[in-house]
């Protein structure tokens, strides 16, 4: 699931393993962050890995294979 995904509005999330810190404890979490949007903000969030792959499913999300950032 990580990698780089191209929704349905144009807009590119990237998606990566972030760390979550709660009460002294760390555990590692999948996030995504906006790339490119004229609307969304760039702030990463949680993002569950079953929503990830019903929205491949559904068509909604595409990966992208060769996408290159600077």
């Amino acid at each position: 699931m990580i990698g780089f995904y191209k929704l349905i509005d144009d807009s590119i999330y990237e998606i990566f393993m972030g760390v979550k810190i709660e009460e002294r404890k760390r555990s590692n979490v999948l996030m995504a962050k906006c790339l490119e949007s004229k609307t969304k903000s760039q702030e990463p969030f949680i993002v569950q890995e079953e929503n990830i792959r019903r929205n491949v499913l559904f068509g909604s999300w595409v990966k992208i294979e060769n996408y290159k950032t600077e």
